[in-house]
């Protein structure tokens, strides 16, 4: 019993099942990973797939991992592509009441995300680490309707509030991606309002992520094609910035699962890590 006990205190709290390094072309180790992490500053994005318990449970361990490695419990930001800035405030005193254990998480949902249908359980990992680590979090999207009204009259009608610091023009293998996602479900003209929303995303969230953040480490959860190939959301991403790719390994291919870690001729590598 002795024996089974001294085991059982070597065995990592947290773990990954796989870190592969992109620019490196091979597999590493968590030490391996968490020495490459910046400690003065960094901007970490954590590309997802969206609820996909996998992936969401592996964006929580990474989290939890390079905190508690740095040391820097409360003094990080984490910010959330569903998290919508107009209701910061309502989000700042929910993470609070949630935290002290006053409402349930699906209370906590309904009150940072007023209106919400969903429950975003597979989230609820990630945001209970957030809170146990003492971390900050941002609201960074803007509201469906700020951007059916960019959609249907332009970046004119924008209020200040919504009008991203930084716009830039995106890449035209950004919008060759987008086309190719979008699989020929719109019409040119409705491809371009959507796309012209896409790219919006990406510069208002960055924007908010600095505007709101009160510290240089900062995490943020986003779908990853706006970070696929450091372009989108990566392009406003300056000073330390690392891309992650989270994935769930048993949704590819074996043949599919090497295309992914191979350098794309066109695009380069679609991440920094890839995380499994």
């Amino acid at each position: 019993m002795k024996l089974f006990l001294i085991i059982i205190l070597f065995i990592p709290a947290v773990s990954i099942a796989g870190i592969y390094s992109l620019k490196d072309q091979k597999e590493i180790t968590q030490t391996e990973f968490l020495k490459a992490i910046p400690t003065d500053q960094f901007n970490i994005t954590l590309g997802e797939h969206h609820y996909n318990i996998v992936v969401q449970n592996n964006q929580a361990k990474i989290i939890d991992l390079i905190i508690t490695n740095q040391n820097i419990q409360g003094s990080f930001s984490l910010g959330w592509e569903f998290f919508e800035y107009k209701y910061q405030n309502d989000l700042d005193l929910a993470a609070n009441t949630y935290k002290a254990k006053d409402i349930t998480w699906d209370q906590f949902i309904l009150r940072a995300i007023p209106g919400s249908s969903n429950k975003h359980l597979e989230y609820r990992t990630i945001i209970d680490n957030v809170l146990r680590l003492d971390g900050q979090l941002i609201a960074t999207n803007a509201t469906r309707a700020v951007k059916k009204k960019l959609m249907d009259n332009g970046d004119s009608t924008l209020s200040t509030d919504d009008t991203p610091a930084l716009w830039f023009s995106p890449t035209v293998d950004y919008f060759k991606r987008f086309e190719i996602a979008m699989g020929g479900h719109a019409d040119p003209i409705t491809l371009k309002k959507y796309f012209l929303a896409q790219h919006y995303t990406d510069a208002i969230i960055s924007s908010k992520l600095n505007d709101i953040s009160r510290y240089k480490h900062r995490f943020l959860v986003i779908g990853s094609f706006h970070s696929d190939f450091f372009d989108g959301i990566n392009r406003y991403l300056k000073g330390n910035s690392i891309l992650l790719k989270f994935v769930d390994r048993a949704l590819y291919t074996q043949s599919e699962w090497e295309a992914l870690k191979v350098t794309d001729p066109l695009f380069g590598n679609v991440a920094d890590y890839l995380i499994y």
